[in-house]
C-alpha cells in the first residue's frame, strides 16, 4: 500500500526502486511474515472474505493486465478501487463485471494542483464510471455530494468518533486499528 518501505519493514526505499528480490527478503515489524505477492495474497484468502483491491498508479505500465490476469483464476468476490480515473476505465475495459470505485482524496502532499483538485472533485468520473466512491474521512461531507448519489464508503476509520462521521455519510468504510462494527 505504501510507497515507501519504511512503515512497515524500517527499510527507507521506495518499493518501485526495490528489487524483487530485497523486497523478498524483508521482513513485515519485527516479525517473521514477509510481504507477500498479490497472488501469494489471492492463495492466502482463497475467497474465504471479500476484498477491496487498490491499483496505484504508480506501479507501472500494464499493472491492469497484470492484476486482471491473476484475477481471472482467483473464485472469490471482490472489487477494484484506484485513485486514478484512467485505471479503472481500464479496468473496465478488460473486465466489464467487475465492481469499480473511485478514491477521492485532497492530496496534500500532491505537488500538481490539477491533480489534487481532479482527485478531490472526481472530475473523471464520466471517464471512469465506478460503481461507488471511497473518499477520505476529513472532507467526507463534500465528497458524499460530489459522488452523486453513488454508493459511498469512507475511509480510514480509527476510532470511535470517526465511526460516527462514517456512519452518517457512508454505505459501509475502512477501518484500521478498531474492531470493525457490521451496519444495521
Amino acid at each position: 500500500h505504501d510507497d515507501n518501505l519504511k512503515r512497515m519493514t524500517g527499510l527507507d526505499s521506495d518499493i518501485r526502486k526495490t528489487s524483487s528480490v530485497t523486497v523478498d527478503l524483508l521482513r513485515l515489524r519485527e516479525s517473521d511474515e514477509k510481504i507477500p505477492t498479490f497472488e501469494e495474497t489471492l492463495n492466502f484468502v482463497g475467497g474465504k472474505v471479500p476484498m477491496l483491491i487498490e491499483i496505484k498508479k504508480q506501479i507501472g505500465k500494464g499493472i491492469e493486465e497484470k492484476v486482471s490476469d491473476a484475477l481471472r483464476l482467483y473464485d472469490g468476490e471482490y472489487a477494484i478501487q484506484s485513485f486514478d480515473p484512467f485505471v479503472l476505465n481500464k479496468i473496465g475495459k478488460i473486465m466489464p463485471d467487475v465492481l469499480r470505485g473511485q478514491l477521492s482524496d485532497f492530496l496534500c502532499k500532491e505537488k500538481n494542483p490539477l491533480v489534487r483538485l481532479v482527485v478531490k472533485r472526481m472530475i473523471f468520473n464520466f471517464l471512469s464510471k465506478p460503481d461507488f466512491c471511497n473518499v477520505n474521512l476529513k472532507g467526507a461531507e463534500d465528497s458524499i455530494t460530489i459522488a452523486k448519489g453513488l454508493p459511498t464508503l469512507v475511509w480510514t476509520v480509527r476510532n470511535e468518533s470517526d465511526l460516527c462521521i462514517a456512519d452518517a455519510y457512508a454505505v459501509n468504510f475502512v477501518f484500521e486499528n478498531i474492531l470493525a462494527k457490521k451496519k444495521a
